[in-house]
């Protein structure tokens, strides 16, 4: 009896050992099996909005996020702000320059005989001084080409031109092909005393949409206040010590006359930054964009309909947002 028992047991003890051997195998074979988990790829989508080119990117981490035509050069005209406000920033992070250091107003940036309608500019002339706040407030909230002239003939190092420094501050960012002029984005005929004179008078600032974007997070990066600058709806600067010049903004057009026509069903907030318009590169804007979960992008569109065009450039930015 005890005989019999011991060999029960033992083949029950076999059978339990091959039954735990045939359910290894079989796990091993059920994972091996297909599933219809997606794998996520650092892959930006392919954007589909009407325009020349175009970019989404995280802001925080710079990954890209959506493209179109991401790497064409394309005319820029005052996005190219972004870059002299890069060479004023530079300045101030390696203490060549304060925020309060006076800039002299020469010939060279004086448009005060211009129509503001085409050439947009300030209310100074040639003998002015304004601090580097001052201009650079200016250029970025009504995009003021006398300020960017301004700014990039001070900033301009001995001995080279403004051409050079510009150059010079794309070479650092490494913009590689993209190619500068003046500072504020003027079509070459258009630049005045500022006009490179061995270039054509069409020649225009190039730079590709991923470029923009880049320099776009450089500028955040050396100046987080930037977020807050662009959402003002006055912007304010002193002809004389008593004597201030208030200015409605660029960003104060955008949430009065505008926002209000654009379909925005996700509610994204347009923080700034740079529009850019003339014939040549049409209706062009490089955002920062934030959804409800604070999570912010920094976008750049491109010949986003005609260059007078204000709201289509913004409606395509929203849209970038919305396909990633």
């Amino acid at each position: 009896m005890k005989r019999n028992q011991t060999k029960l047991i033992i083949a029950g003890v076999v059978i339990l050992l091959i039954g735990a051997i045939v359910g290894l195998s079989t796990t091993k074979k059920d994972v091996s099996k297909p599933t219809n988990v997606k794998h996520v790829t650092d892959k930006p989508i392919n954007l589909s909005v009407n325009a020349t080119s175009a970019v989404v990117i995280d802001a925080k981490t710079g990954q890209l996020l959506g493209v179109k035509n991401a790497d064409k050069q394309v005319s820029i005209a005052s996005q190219t702000k972004m870059l002299t406000a890069y060479g004023v920033l530079q300045g101030i992070k390696s203490g060549k320059i304060k925020w309060a250091t006076k800039v002299p107003i020469t010939s060279k940036s004086d448009l005060s005989d211009q129509d503001s309608h085409l050439f947009s500019h300030m209310a100074v002339k040639a003998g002015d001084k304004l601090s580097v706040k001052e201009l650079y407030d200016v250029m970025f909230a009504n995009s003021a080409n006398d300020a960017a002239f301004a700014l990039g003939e001070f900033m301009t190092p001995k001995g080279k031109t403004t051409q050079q420094a510009l150059q010079m501050w794309a070479k650092s960012l490494h913009l590689t092909g993209s190619q500068w002029y003046n500072s504020a984005g003027q079509v070459n005929g258009d630049a005045f005393e500022n006009q490179v004179k061995s270039a054509s008078k069409t020649a225009a600032n190039h730079a590709t949409a991923k470029q923009l974007a880049m320099i776009a997070k450089a500028d955040l990066a050396l100046d987080p206040t930037l977020r807050k600058l662009s959402e003002k709806l006055t912007v304010s600067y002193h002809l004389t010590p008593s004597y201030v010049v208030t200015d409605k903004t660029d960003y104060w057009q955008l949430m009065t006359q505008t926002m209000p026509k654009l379909s925005n069903p996700n509610k994204l907030v347009i923080e700034g930054l740079k529009t850019g318009s003339t014939p040549e590169s049409g209706a062009a804007f490089t955002g920062i964009i934030k959804d409800q979960n604070g999570h912010e992008f920094i976008t750049v569109v491109n010949g986003a309909g005609d260059y007078m065009d204000e709201k289509t450039r913004y409606q395509a930015t929203l849209d970038v947002v919305n396909e990633v």
